[in-house]
Parts: structure tokens; sequence; C-alpha cells
């Protein structure tokens, strides 16, 4: 390993909080080295490339400064056998958290540490917060009664019939239609009745029958849902949603189709057929099928950051605000509302990666830390407002 593999591999552990003792000693002399400037100085221009900055030389140049002044003005830490007790280069956090603030990159440390110091940071505001969304949604059974569910409830959905909390609830002489509906601010997990597992995101609906009989299992679906269908090869699995059909027999797949917006189907497991008016494409694990405005594509994505909110995170990468403020909306039963001469701010991309269970303040703290803008909740309204940096 060459020099800058060594750089690069320790700077991104030192941000990552991954360095032993030892390990942080050798990177604190790599810093300390003239030579090394240029490449921690690449590393460091990268970050902010990464945080969407524009940063020209004299901006990585002060910041690759101040990285060093902040990392070797602190004591060297004790070189300690590794774990044997909890290492002393955890008191460096503190200054690796001013540091990461200091030069642009938050989402980068909150990515790797959603914990206290994002607690830190929401407690610099003073004003109202919402918390995030939970279990929760409405079953509405074949006769039309109302079961509100939550995450004490215990649903079985067996054959023609309904257990809750192991009592049958309701049993059905024929095949009926259901429909389970989580609110904004809210998601649920249920078994369908031949065992596959369906993650209902907020603001959607799901359709589905008492028993799956004849050659189909078929559902609908309006809004979100992770689908893990178990494999049945003699009946397929058919998920319809506005204009578009997902066959599959056995597999994992996210569907996203919210009304107004792109229907997105996106593999991680299997093999799906996707079919809309404008034609069929079949898709592998890693590739995303985008029916909009009447045309049907399919690329390569990112699948972790496409089913990130099933595993309890809020990812986005490059998205702009107007795509990330339509996913907060659901999930914390909010309305944006942006000032008139930030209409533009709409279009501007973001990244960030931060636990789902975050309040909204904590999120929104996040996005406008290195921005010149800001934010007001009322009620369960958020005012995005420009604000002047000093």
């Amino acid at each position: 390993m060459n020099k800058k593999e060594t750089i690069t591999k320790l700077y991104q552990r030192y941000l990552q909080d991954d360095l032993h003792a030892e390990e942080l000693m050798t990177f604190l002399q790599l810093v300390e080295d003239p030579a090394n400037q240029p490449i921690l100085q690449e590393l460091i221009g990268q970050s902010f490339q990464d945080f969407q900055a524009q940063p020209s030389l004299s901006d990585s140049e002060e910041a690759f400064t101040r990285f060093k002044n902040q990392v070797l003005q602190q004591p060297a830490p004790d070189i300690l056998p590794i774990r044997t007790r909890k290492p002393s280069y955890l008191k460096w956090l503190p200054y690796a958290a001013v540091l990461l603030l200091g030069l642009g990159f938050t989402w980068l440390f909150f990515q790797q540490r959603q914990g206290v110091e994002t607690k830190q940071i929401a407690n610099q505001t003073q004003q109202m917060d919402i918390a995030a969304g939970a279990t929760h949604a409405i079953l509405t059974s074949g006769d039309g009664a109302p079961i509100a569910l939550d995450s004490n409830s215990m649903l079985e959905l067996a054959s023609n019939q309904i257990l809750l909390n192991k009592d049958t609830l309701q049993r059905f002489h024929k095949v009926v239609w259901h429909t389970l509906e989580t609110p904004r601010a809210s998601e649920y997990k249920l078994t369908l009745p031949d065992g596959s597992r369906v993650h209902l995101n907020a603001g959607s609906k799901l359709h589905f029958p008492s028993a799956f009989s004849g050659s189909i299992r078929e559902v609908r679906l309006e809004g979100e849902a992770y689908f893990e269908v178990a494999h049945q090869a003699n009946q397929p699995f058919q998920v319809l949603s506005a204009n578009q059909q997902i066959e599959v027999l056995g597999t994992s797949f996210n569907v996203s189709a919210y009304a107004e917006e792109a229907l997105r189907t996106t593999l991680v497991s299997g093999k799906v057929a996707v079919k809309t008016p404008a034609g069929e494409l079949f898709l592998n694990p890693g590739q995303q099928a985008v029916w909009a405005k009447g045309q049907l594509s399919k690329a390569d994505v990112d699948v972790e950051e496409a089913i990130a909110w099933a595993q309890s995170r809020i990812v986005f990468s490059k998205k702009n605000l107007q795509q990330i403020t339509k996913q907060l909306e659901r999930w914390y039963d909010v309305d944006f509302v942006f000032a008139d001469n930030l209409q533009d701010l709409k279009t501007k991309t973001f990244s960030g990666n931060i636990a789902r269970s975050s309040s909204l303040a904590e999120v929104l703290n996040i996005i406008t830390l290195n921005h010149s803008i800001n934010y007001k909740i009322e009620g369960r309204k958020v005012y995005v407002l420009k604000t002047t940096k000093h």
C-alpha cells in the first residue's frame, strides 16, 4: 500500500471514528508532514463535493489548514493495547465534531454518528419540534368495519379470517377484499395469507383479498411498500398500481407509487416483470424501473438508498429539496412552505443519512446547517426561510 492509499484509508477511518490509538498516532504524523498536504487537501475537497458544495482552491486550502491545526493542537493519545479498556481517543470526538461541522460535510459525520451528536445539534433550536412517525394503520375488512392497529397489535391474516391478538376477529365464507391504510406519520408491517410480507410506508394503501384463490395472487398498491414475496411457482404474485403491473414468483422489491409522482420499482433480489401502457421490461437485482410522463425506463441504482425507509433510515443522495420535503411531509405529517425568494431552492441538491426515528428538527438541522436557509415550525407547517450567514 503506497503513502496515498495509507493516508486515504486512515482519513476515511478517522471520519468514521474507527482508528485505534496506534493508528491515530500514525495519522497525526502524516498530517503534520508538509509533504502530505496535497493528498489531504484533495481528500477534504472531495468531502466538500460529496456534500454538494463547490469548493474553490482557497476553500480547500483553508480547510486543510483548519484541519491540521484542529488535529495537531490536541495532545497525543495514549498508546493502549487494543480493546483492553475504553480507548482514549474517544475524548477526541468533540474536536472531530467541531472540525467536520466547520468543514461543511456534516452529513458524513452524522452518517456514522446519528446518536449523541445529532441530539446535540437538535438542541441548538428552541422552537417547536415534531416527533417521527410510528407504527399505526387502519384495516378495513370486507364488511367495512375499521380496525385500528398499532405496535401492540398482533394481526394475523389466515385464509378467509382475521385474527387479532390470537383471537378470531372475523371469519368470511367467501373471498372479500381488505384495505390496509397507513396515514401520514405512520407505517405498518403485515404478513399476507400466503406468507408474503409487506412493509407499508406512510401515506399508503394496500388492497388485498382475504384469501388468494385462482391462478394469480393479486394486490393493489397506492403509495409505497416493500415486498418479500413467498415463492409459489404455480401462482405468480402481482402488484397493481396506477398504469403499472408488476409480476413476480418469489422475490424482494420496493414499489413507490404515490399520486402525482413517478412510479418506481426497485428490485432487491429475484426477478420481476414491469408492465405499463408503454411496454414491458424485466429487472435484475440492483435495477429500478421508472414510469413517468408516459415513458418507461430502467437504470442501475443504489438499492440501499431506495429501501432505506424500510430499514429505519432517511437517506438522500444528491436529491433536490422538493424530493426530500415530499418524503418528510409524509413521515412527519407536515406541509412545507417555501418563501417566495426561495422557490429556486427546491431544485438544489442535498445528501444526508439519519435515523428515521429522529425528530423533524434533527433532520432539518442537518439540511440547513451549511446553507443560507433556515426554517420555522408552526403547527403542522414548516416555513423554509432565507437567512444571512455570519
